[in-house]
């Protein structure tokens, strides 16, 4: 049985129709989820899913679109600005723009939307501007557009929404595009569009023409009203959905002007009631019947022999139907589906991270204010707050929006800072006197690093099978950018000069994998790794993706931090001593007098902006 005979047998049974008209389905994880969009897709051809979270999202995005031979889902982001005066960055208003503008089309469409992405109220559809070559439009006129669709006038374009102009060229970087567009004209007449690098400026490549959407957007009007009548909605979790959407309005309380550009749940349900919709739901209550049955227990021996009595499907979760089951590989291979993720600004609530590593009694250093003492989350009619309490006994509540001009005191731990005082001239003083320290120090640094310009390292050995099967079990294709880091990388470990490189890319685009190969390389090699990270939660995720790509190696990794005890520390220390650990991951912790290594060959910083200097060459020194 292929793919489309299972969706055929299971649009025919009898559970399935008797949901459709029940108009709920219940105990879907997320692959059930995504098969099931695939199967309501080829009779409604317009649906809108609503979810709880862009991760959601993303996951049941890509495997619809696998289970529906590629059909292109689209995932509609939430805007990343959380005041009205704030600007939404460009790409996140070309791409919600985008896809109105597909609504307005009028051809089928699944898009996938996390529930912060519809609180916030949209605009009706406009038609974006659309150049081709041979065409003509207003030259003048065009500029004057761009100008008045918030697109900024630049010297050379550089980022999303901005444009230069040069005699008869236009240089333009549209919202919706991922690349900037050079437009040529003589007079009002298009010669040539052709896309171009916006770091060196040259060509790629001519195309025939292309669109431009507009650079903001406006608050007008719910996103559920521009969906044409006949579109099914599929509202998955109800009860998360709610619950998001009432953290969100007890965080907007501080600012009620943001009150003013939203539309809550409560009133998305009221429109959502009106319309066609079916609910999914992760849960089975009393008198429901599921459509898909969990995966039943499988093991490694019985894997090899199933596809003789089974019909077997891989997804990213799996379930089951009758005699037909959806495997993950997590059943096939014990590796689990990597999916990349990435970050939306402007989460419910205080963040994790501030969960995680901060607790009650924790110094920490405010921006304006200067240090003070953490002490917890508190609940108040407006939402969850952050108090730090200051010298003089000053507090300080600080809400979600605020959490950026807060971080973690750094010291050894039994050094106990002086409290400031709000409103005093003592932390203004104390940020004078740390940039003559730095200036200070910088003369260190140069002696430093011309130490380190004569002297020769041992070179790492080139490229053994373990590196090979390492990169080859990468579930994805490597863009051009990680393959140039990566052979920059092995070029620097292979010599003999010491290396000190720099990583940079946005969330999500592969920089882990990058430091990964290099990690490899160097621990295949008999020598130490460690990597250095600025929170506890971080360290637990690299932690957790190290073990698990590195699971098939015999590679000893470990982690330092406060989810460890201590008599737990003391051993991880011991045998880092001895050698017997090859990769540690961990914290501030790694810096501490007592933590030595035998034989350290490679140092990864992540977010190293987050590390003071003197941090930093305190490892270089090793």
């Amino acid at each position: 049985m292929n793919l489309e005979e299972l969706k055929q047998k299971v649009l025919k049974s009898e559970t399935f129709n008797k949901n459709i008209v029940d108009q709920k389905f219940s105990g879907l994880n997320s692959s059930a989820k995504s098969f099931l969009l695939s199967l309501v897709f080829t009779k409604y051809k317009k649906i809108f899913f609503i979810s709880t979270t862009r991760q959601e999202c993303e996951a049941v995005k890509l495997e619809s679109s696998i289970f529906l031979n590629n059909f292109e889902s689209l995932l509609l982001p939430a805007p990343d600005a959380f005041l009205p005066d704030e600007k939404v960055s460009a790409e996140i208003v070309g791409e919600r723009l985008r896809i109105i503008n597909k609504i307005r089309e009028n051809n089928e469409f699944l898009i996938v939307a996390p529930i912060r992405s519809i609180i916030y109220k949209t605009e009706e559809p406009e038609a974006p501007i659309i150049l081709s070559k041979g065409g003509a439009i207003d030259f003048d006129n065009l500029i004057k557009t761009l100008v008045a669709q918030e697109y900024l006038r630049v010297n050379a374009v550089g980022e999303r929404g901005e444009f230069s102009v040069r005699g008869g060229i236009v240089d333009i970087y549209p919202s919706n595009l991922g690349i900037p567009v050079r437009v040529e004209f003589f007079g009002d007449e298009i010669e040539s569009i052709r896309e171009f690098d916006p770091s060196t400026q040259k060509s790629i490549k001519l195309i025939p023409s292309f669109e431009i959407f507009k650079n903001h957007e406006r608050r007008e009007k719910s996103f559920i009203t521009l969906l044409p009548k006949e579109t099914l909605i599929v509202v998955d979790d109800e009860e998360g959905l709610r619950r998001i959407s009432d953290q969100f309005e007890r965080d907007a309380q501080i600012f009620p002007e943001v009150l003013t550009n939203v539309i809550l749940y409560k009133e998305i349900e009221r429109e959502i009631k009106e319309r066609r919709a079916i609910l999914f739901s992760p849960f089975i209550g009393v008198q429901e019947e599921s459509l898909f049955d969990p995966l039943p227990q499988i093991d490694e021996e019985e894997i090899l022999t199933l596809g003789r009595t089974k019909n077997i499907f891989i997804s990213q979760q799996g379930f089951a139907f009758e005699d037909n089951l959806v495997i993950s590989d997590r059943e096939l291979f014990g590796q689990k589906w990597i999916s990349r993720k990435r970050v939306e600004k402007g989460s419910e609530g205080v963040g994790e991270n501030i969960r995680a590593d901060l607790s009650d009694g924790d110094y920490i250093v405010h921006e304006e204010y200067g240090i003070g003492i953490y002490r917890g989350l508190h609940q108040i009619d407006e939402g969850e707050f952050v108090l730090v309490e200051f010298g003089g006994g000053d507090k300080l509540y600080v809400p979600p929006q605020m959490m950026g001009k807060i971080s973690k005191y750094i010291s050894d731990d039994t050094y106990k800072p002086k409290l400031s005082k709000m409103g005093g001239f003592g932390w203004q003083k104390i940020k004078e006197k740390t940039k003559k320290s730095i200036s200070d120090m910088t003369e260190e640094l140069l002696a430093l690093y011309a130490s380190r310009a004569k002297s020769t390292k041992e070179p790492v050995s080139p490229d053994d099978l373990w590196q090979k099967e390492v990169e080859s079990s990468f579930p994805y294709e490597e863009t051009e950018d990680q393959l140039k880091a990566i052979a920059d990388l092995k070029k620097d470990l292979e010599s003999t000069k010491p290396m000190d490189r720099l990583v940079c890319g946005d969330v999500g685009f592969g920089k882990t994998e990058v430091a990964l190969r290099g990690i490899v390389k160097v621990a295949a090699s008999g020598r130490q790794v460690a990597i250095l990270v600025p929170t506890t939660l971080l360290a637990e995720q690299h932690f957790n993706y190290f073990k698990e790509r590195l699971n098939p190696f015999p590679m000893k990794i470990e982690m330092i931090s406060r989810f460890r005890t201590r008599d737990e520390q003391k051993k991880i220390i011991e045998k880092l001593k001895t050698g017997e650990v090859n990769i540690v991951v961990g914290t501030h912790r790694l810096l501490q007098k007592d933590v030595e290594f035998k034989d350290l060959g490679f140092l990864v910083i992540d977010e190293e902006h987050r590390f003071g200097v003197a941090h930093k060459e305190r490892l270089k020194k090793l």
